[in-house]
């Protein structure tokens, strides 16, 4: 299983977009994590696009991300708890 892993998006506050090379990497990935600070949810949906994503809030997400994602999440991998 590949999984893609990221955190500290921040758009559109630190950038417009994700990065293209961001793409690339997560082309073929059976996985996303993202381990917060999004700072608006269409990045979810654009990640989404591309495999299933488990995310949490970060200290720099507003309320609304806050009030739907978890600060902490466990979940197994292929019998390895991450």
């Amino acid at each position: 299983m590949k999984v893609g892993i990221l955190s500290d998006t921040h758009i559109p506050v630190v950038g417009k977009d994700l990065p293209e090379a961001l793409f690339s990497a997560f082309k073929n990935v059976d996985l996303i994590v993202h381990a917060g600070d999004l700072v608006c949810t269409e990045v979810l949906d654009i990640l989404s696009s591309y495999a299933p994503v488990h995310a949490v809030c970060g200290n720099m997400d507003p309320p609304a991300i806050k009030g739907e994602l978890p600060e902490k999440l466990v979940f197994s991998l292929e019998g390895i708890k991450i």
